[in-house]
């Protein structure tokens, strides 16, 4: 429902990114990043304390997360391009 009500106010869907990106990592916590491009926030989040994954369709942005010794692997969700 809230990602729903994300798109009926210009300012929500920012602040809810970024609320995201404010949780305490908690032990063990996981989290997984669809579509990650070069792993800039998936960098960031490990660097918060999260365990992370992503997967990404393009192989030149995976080949530059894996550089940063993300593990980013290529392929889609469900079949479809993500």
């Amino acid at each position: 429902m809230l990602a729903w009500c994300a798109w009926l106010h210009p300012g929500i869907k920012a602040w809810l990114d970024l609320s995201v990106m404010l949780q305490s990592a908690r032990k063990g916590g996981s989290l997984l990043d669809v579509g990650c491009g070069g792993g800039g926030c998936l960098s960031f989040m490990s660097e918060l304390g999260w365990s992370v994954c992503s997967v990404d369709p393009d192989s030149v942005a995976v080949e530059n997360a894996v550089r940063r010794a993300l593990d980013v692997r290529i392929g889609f969700v469900g079949g479809r391009y993500v």
